[in-house]
């Protein structure tokens, strides 16, 4: 599904539109599934109607700096979807460009591929309204803005305990007091209401000892200035690194909250695949089934960094750690249970609550996807990274797969840190070909696709003739030689320090 169509009223203001909110696919043949769903909906709108969101594709050849070339066959099913159903752009206001892969200044590309379009309907009642494109900050994407006079709903600001109270005797008091408290009934229910009782004592404290939303408030507007300046000169070596250098303090201290995965069925892994390599034996299996034991609990405990984002309690790995002689007994016999009976409270297990304006919303339940921060998170990504890693071993077993020169010793088809690939083979078509299905059979099944504006294909040694055969194959834009890969410059030839 590549957008989301609902009504929307607000009875403060009296603004009533119908909205499409979109998120388009990254190929040209997958957006003909977005044009035709736009049209559909065109055929019944009798209301004012606007059209916003990320369609990953530009409307005018000029709407990209650097990067691929851009032909006018790649925009023209967009530029005629336009016409066709009437939709007009609203007027926009800040960043020029509302897309860019952030990287080193020679690198670097903006491209303008979220939109915000009204109908007739849409001009004649709300024509006054802008779509101001805010600064990115994080985000590769600028937000776009749409400023009416609905009031600002006001949430309960949800509590987190700042690490800089763990150093005070007041809150090694009230720690004391409310943990000697006897709170009958079972242990997870009793540290539950244990760890509320902490933050009914903590929270003045809290309040007043916080200087965490000051300080990120400070990076944020500094943040906010270099991006301006940027977006005025859009190469500055010397901008481009400040602007880095803040978002990595950013990132130190602000929780980036993620969003779970989406639902819907994909293909199905191919056992062959996953069963071409040594598995793990009966016995590994016998151990990864004993019982949990107390050394693991506080080994887990400790493996936790300090400054690990709260969990759903809202409180700190550090706090635990540095009560533990006080509360570990408690932590230690709920964790032994959950894993013997299963059992979780349904504070713990069912519900979660997003901060929207600084605020809290009421709780739901949760019905799949993993929350930012689960330990789950990097063992599964793990688990479906060593799938495309399987997938691509494969091609030694092809005879019509020629490795790069330089890899061919060696047997090396890929390098992987983390989601950065470099994928290599020899430059003819057959073998980009038979490297690209077994990419695409991964991101089938696995969902992770390569966002073709973000990646580079560079190619050697070959005839210009060649060459653009393979870039047409790829559809990856021509990277250049030597290139940075995890800060590191890479190349053919032998790299010396000038």
């Amino acid at each position: 599904m590549q957008l989301v169509h609902c009504k929307f009223e607000d009875k403060e203001s009296q603004f009533a539109c119908e909205i499409a909110f979109v998120y388009g696919m990254n190929t040209q043949q997958e957006r003909q599934e977005l044009w035709r769903m736009l049209k559909q909906i065109n055929s019944s709108i009798t209301e004012p109607w606007m059209v916003i969101g990320d369609f990953n594709t530009i409307l005018f050849v000029h709407d990209r700096v650097n990067g691929m070339p851009v032909k006018q066959s790649e925009i023209e099913d967009f530029q005629n979807c336009i016409q066709e159903i009437g939709l007009g752009q609203l007027n926009r206001k800040g960043c020029t460009y509302s897309w860019c892969n952030k990287r080193e200044a020679n690198e670097r590309i903006y491209s303008l591929i979220d939109w915000a379009f009204g109908n007739d309907l849409w001009f004649m009642k709300y024509g006054k309204l802008e779509a101001y494109y805010h600064i990115p900050e994080f985000l590769d994407h600028s937000p776009i803005i749409i400023r009416t006079e609905v009031a600002k709903q006001k949430l309960p600001r949800p509590f987190r305990l700042v690490n800089v109270l763990l150093s005070q005797e007041s809150l090694q008091e009230a720690v004391h007091k409310v943990w000697e408290q006897q709170v009958h009934g079972h242990t997870m229910y009793s540290i539950w209401r244990k760890l509320q009782f902490i933050e009914i004592e903590t929270s003045q404290m809290n309040k007043q000892m916080s200087m965490l939303e000051r300080k990120i408030s400070i990076l944020e507007e500094e943040l906010k200035q270099v991006q301006l300046d940027l977006s005025a000169d859009l190469f500055n070596e010397q901008l481009i690194t400040t602007e880095k250098e803040i978002l990595m303090q950013l990132e130190k201290w602000a929780t980036i909250h993620q969003q779970g995965s989406s639902e819907g069925e994909v293909p199905c892994l191919d056992p062959r695949i996953a069963r071409d390599v040594p598995c793990i034996t009966a016995e590994q299996k016998l151990l990864l089934i004993q019982e949990v034991t107390e050394t693991e609990v506080v080994q887990a405990l400790k493996d936790l960094p300090a400054e690990k984002a709260p969990g759903i309690d809202r409180f700190p790995a550090e706090l635990f750690k540095k009560y533990w002689h006080l509360i570990g007994k408690d932590v230690t016999k709920t964790t032994t249970q959950f894993f013997q009976n299963e059992k979780l409270l349904k504070e713990v297990n069912l519900s979660y609550s997003l901060l929207f304006n600084g605020g809290l919303t009421p709780r739901f339940q949760a019905k799949r996807g993993l929350r930012q921060g689960d330990p789950m998170s990097p063992y599964l990504f793990v688990l479906v990274m060593e799938y495309l890693n399987r997938s691509l071993t494969e091609l030694r077993h092809i005879p019509d797969f020629n490795y790069h020169p330089r890899c061919n010793k060696m047997e090396i088809v890929h390098i992987c840190f983390a989601d950065d690939l470099i994928m290599c083979c020899r430059a003819d078509v057959i073998s980009v070909k038979l490297m690209m299905k077994k990419f695409n059979h991964f991101s089938e099944v696995s969902g992770l696709k390569a966002n073709l504006e973000k990646s580079s294909l560079c190619v050697a040694g070959v005839n210009s003739r060649l060459k653009n055969q393979i870039l047409e194959e790829m559809r990856f834009s021509q990277g250049k030689i030597p290139f940075r890969y995890l800060g590191v410059p890479l190349s053919s030839k032998k790299i010396t320090v000038q």
